[in-house]
């Protein structure tokens, strides 16, 4: 007979995608951001495998999880997001309606990329939120840019980078999911320990 699903299991929609710095040596975040025109969060964890052979067959397998491959998709050049997933820095100069932003991307031993939390929110049928927390992210390259001048259309950025356990409660943890059965319970976090407190509370392992 088929499963039937539980509350908040079935996703539809991506509802928010939140990033913070994140300050490894005091295990402390900063001010929270939604990134605009948030597109997609993909995680795909990934772990060391090993096959044990014995008299001619497989006799032991291990899979130990050591970190996830992430994927963050927004349609828009977020100056906001970029500063904490990047790294960058920016000025605004002159006033409406002359105003001119200047985005500087750093390299070299400048430019080693920041590490960040993030949080992705999807919309569940029942009217309820799955949200997906990563504690420790790091970018693998810089944000992209495609100026496409074959067909008119909007230019969509997918940025890739990995996520790496955090020692919780003596635990190496990495990966965290919320299952919300009523779209009030949940409250997007707007200062650096209210995302901390999505991964401190409530202690499960």
């Amino acid at each position: 007979m088929p499963g039937v699903a539980s509350f908040g299991e079935v996703i539809f929609v991506l509802g928010d995608l939140i990033v913070a710095p994140y300050d490894v040596d005091n295990d402390a975040y900063g001010a929270p951001f939604s990134l605009v025109h948030g597109q997609q969060l993909m995680v795909e964890p990934e772990s060391d495998t090993d096959d044990l052979r014995s008299y001619g067959v497989i006799g032991d397998m291990l899979a130990i999880p050591v970190a996830a491959n992430i994927t963050l998709g927004q349609g828009a050049m977020d100056r906001d997001g970029f500063r904490i997933v990047a790294g960058s820095n920016d000025y605004t100069s002159g006033t409406t309606p002359n105003r001119v932003v200047t985005v500087d991307f750093k390299a070299g031993l400048d430019g080693d990329l920041p590490y960040f939390g993030a949080i992705g929110v999807g919309r569940t049928t029942g009217g309820g939120y799955a949200v997906v927390g990563l504690q420790k992210c790091k970018l693998g390259n810089q944000p992209n840019f495609s100026l496409d001048g074959n067909q008119n259309q909007f230019m969509v950025q997918e940025i890739e980078g990995r996520a790496i356990p955090v020692v919780r409660n003596n635990i190496q943890m990495n990966i965290r999911l919320k299952i919300y059965e009523t779209d009030t319970d949940w409250t997007a976090p707007t200062t650096g320990s209210a995302f901390k407190a999505f991964f401190t509370s409530p202690v499960v392992a």
